[in-house]
């Protein structure tokens, strides 16, 4: 946090500075593409350092009946203008009704945003990109990819609903595949996530008493389920004296 507070001000000095520079220069100005390009990487700057702190800084995690449609609407609102300007198709389906389940709604939507923005970074045009969801599944998940290699984390929860989130990407390597939860692991090129994405993503699963497992192989797309607890009738918030500690929701940059 003190590191993070030392780089942050001069940062928001440059960028300060910088906006100066830019609202004096004429569009047509040589130097105010710089300018432009300056704030971009100070703010990309900027999100990786909240990614960090929130990462490192733990928050009350308040639980409430939750219901996963609105959530994945949501979700596919943020982020379809990435999958339209990548010519990736995002779609979102429940086939039925489903009970509600027990979540924080801004971690939950913080795992999904982390989980589709990562399936549509690995997904080429044409491909698609989809969320479903289905009501207490709770034997073993059936193969989405026969053979693909599978890694899990956390305890199924009962009753639950599963949410599932798959592309038709590139697929992650086997010896890849174990080490995904590994904060700063990254399967991106160099400079193109921070590797805290996943890492978030397990601890907000384990957190919420859920289950998450991944089924991947490179060149055949991969799957993603979440086992979530349904929340049971009667349910109350759970945020006060059962409240547990959590990071905190970062921006929605977060990738593996």
């Amino acid at each position: 946090s003190e590191v993070a507070h030392e780089i942050g001000t001069p940062l928001s000095i440059i960028s300060g500075r910088t906006e100066v520079i830019q609202k004096k220069l004429p569009s047509d100005h040589p130097l105010a593409k710089d300018a432009t390009t300056v704030l971009r990487q100070v703010e990309r700057i900027s999100a990786i350092l909240r990614q960090l702190l929130d990462y490192a800084r733990p928050r009350r995690l308040t639980r409430n009946p939750l219901p996963v449609e609105p959530v994945f609407n949501r979700v596919v609102e943020l982020l379809e203008p990435i999958a339209i300007r990548r010519q990736v198709r995002l779609a979102s389906r429940i086939p039925g009704p489903l009970p509600p389940i027990l979540a924080d709604a801004d971690q939950l939507q913080q795992v999904l945003l982390n989980l589709v923005t990562n399936a549509l970074d690995a997904t080429p045009g044409g491909g698609q990109v989809r969320l479903t969801a289905t009501a207490d599944e709770s034997g073993p998940i059936p193969s989405a990819g026969d053979d693909r290699p599978r890694t899990r984390r956390g305890r199924t929860p009962q009753p639950c609903v599963t949410l599932r989130v798959e592309d038709t990407g590139c697929g992650i390597p086997s010896e890849r595949l174990e080490k995904i939860f590994e904060p700063f692991f990254s399967t991106k090129e160099r400079g193109g996530g921070t590797g805290l994405g996943m890492a978030i993503v397990e601890d907000i699963v384990r957190a919420h008493g859920a289950a998450i497992e991944i089924e991947s192989a490179e060149g055949r797309g991969t799957t993603v389920w979440l086992r979530w607890p349904a929340a049971r009738a009667g349910a109350e918030t759970a945020g006060d004296g059962n409240a547990e500690a959590l990071p905190a929701a970062p921006a929605p940059m977060g990738k593996a």
